[in-house]
């Protein structure tokens, strides 16, 4: 319960609770991936009694189906080669690769409020209901405030606006288009004003330091609310500064107390209706036999092929933690495996590499040579900017958390920027929604898989807990 008004703190009394809990348990709510005899599935665990951080736990794990020398025998019992969440609590905070698109921040101050016309708005008494559109966009989560004289409007949700006297209104935070219905019609003459963060992408990633990020991108403000105080004091020293904001990005990053680097006991976050995508070298896509494909349409596509035919295999998935991350899942090839003569691979293989003493242990069993079907270690992980302001309601279990529980998916795809149909300007993206967690999908080129660069995001209200893949669909040749 909240009260608006100052000096009034709602409170419960005599109240007797009962409740039924469930002991930990394992959920999976994702389809899994399969490639060659390897499957990889996402799941999540609920709080244990030894926990000493109840919260879920997210995890990331790689099985043998069969074994390449005996395909025709289903493998029974544990045939885990790795779990990427082990391998992540291993991991230093500092040491970890966390990026997000650069962006600068500005506000609007009582900004007068215009409808799609451009003209300003004014009460008349009598008009409850008004819209219109912000000067400036896209707008940061969480910082939206349209007000008269009485009633405040807030977004609370990702396209709800809410009234402190139960008035109701919408924004769509891409465009600025926003409706309100005040609970009273506001006075005649009286301006309907607007206050308002807004963002622009400058199309680079930068890594998630304290360095890098501001309160202000964050999301965080100097609200003070009698008796507890600063909304946004997270490092609990009862002053609001650029230290909470930095108390934050490590806390993101995975520390749980920041100021003593004492580390989380989990890092990854819950992986929930988040099915991982794998990518591996470049194949033959279907258009690529189709009778309407041109020669030099084919011949770039192999020179790209080729290029890349050595890259390593990389797993990404997203999580309840406001990221996207990539796991290092060995090297698959396509074709059949030289080491396995007498079994010819018609779907592909793991390449077969000497075995070394930074061998993992599932090579144990293997003399001389070990598939390489990676080791789950995270390589990087990625954060949407418009979960950029979101992260603080993740750290005080608020409403609107960061989450990309969304399953990304991968293509080759074809960008000619200047015309010239240079062979370069195949790439393959990676193109994820975030489900529950909001209401935007992004775009990386992940052609080099340690080297991911930031193409784009889109946002509109429609696309909120919107949990499929995206598609990439051929829309035809430019003659």
């Amino acid at each position: 319960m909240i009260s608006e008004a100052h000096g009034c703190v709602p409170e419960i009394a005599a109240v007797a609770l009962f409740a039924e809990t469930a002991g930990s348990s394992l959920f999976s709510h994702a389809s899994p991936v399969i490639q060659a005899n390897i499957i990889y599935s996402g799941t999540f665990t609920t709080p244990a009694p030894g926990w000493k951080e109840k919260v879920s736990r997210g995890e990331l794990t790689a099985g043998r189906i069969y074994d390449p020398e005996a395909p025709g025998q289903t493998l029974a019992g544990d045939q885990t080669l790795w779990r990427a969440g082990e391998q992540l609590a291993r991991v230093k905070p500092d040491d970890r690769k966390i990026y997000f698109p650069e962006f600068s921040v500005a506000q609007s101050v009582a900004e007068p409020l215009a409808d799609r016309h451009g003209n300003r708005i004014v009460g008349n008494g009598t008009t409850r209901s008004f819209s219109g559109v912000l000067d400036h966009y896209p707008v940061l989560v969480s910082s939206l405030r349209i007000h008269d004289d009485r009633e405040h409007f807030t977004d609370r949700f990702v396209d709800t606006l809410r009234g402190n006297f139960n008035g109701t209104g919408t924004i769509n935070r891409v465009t600025g288009e926003w409706t309100v219905t005040f609970e009273q019609p506001p006075r005649r003459n009286l301006p309907i004003k607007g206050d308002y963060s807004y963002y622009n992408l400058s199309g680079r990633l930068q890594e998630f330091t304290a360095v890098n990020i501001t309160n202000s991108m964050l999301g965080l403000t100097d609200e003070f609310v009698r008796p507890s105080g600063y909304t946004h004091d997270l490092n609990a020293d009862g002053r609001f500064d650029e230290v909470d904001g930095d108390w934050l990005v490590e806390w993101v990053r995975g520390f749980n107390r920041p100021a003593s680097h004492r580390v989380k006991e989990w890092l990854l976050g819950p992986i929930d209706h988040s099915s991982p995508a794998l990518m591996v070298p470049p194949g033959y896509p279907l258009w690529y036999f189709g009778s309407q494909v041109i020669d030099s349409e084919r011949e770039s596509y192999d020179t790209f092929r080729r290029r890349h035919e050595d890259r390593d295999s990389v797993i990404f998935v997203g999580s309840r933690d406001g990221m996207l991350h990539a796991f290092d899942a060995g090297k698959f090839r396509h074709g059949d495996n030289p080491e396995t003569t007498e079994i010819r691979e018609n779907r592909g293989y793991f390449l077969w590499e000497p075995r070394t003493d930074d061998s993992p242990a599932y090579c144990a069993d293997h003399l001389e040579k070990c598939p390489n079907y990676g080791t789950g270690a995270e390589l990087w992980a990625f954060i949407p900017a418009n979960l950029v302001p979101r992260l603080k309601n993740s750290r005080l279990k608020a409403d609107e958390q960061a989450f990309v529980n969304a399953s990304p998916s991968l293509a080759d795809v074809f960008i000619d920027t200047n015309g010239d149909g240079v062979e370069d300007t195949w790439r393959t993206v990676l193109l994820s929604s975030e489900g529950d967690g909001g209401d935007s999908v992004f775009c990386l080129d992940v052609t080099d898989p340690r080297r991911p660069q930031f193409l784009w995001e889109f946002a509109a209200p429609e696309f909120f807990r919107n949990r499929p893949s995206p598609t990439a669909v051929q829309i035809g040749r430019t003659l």
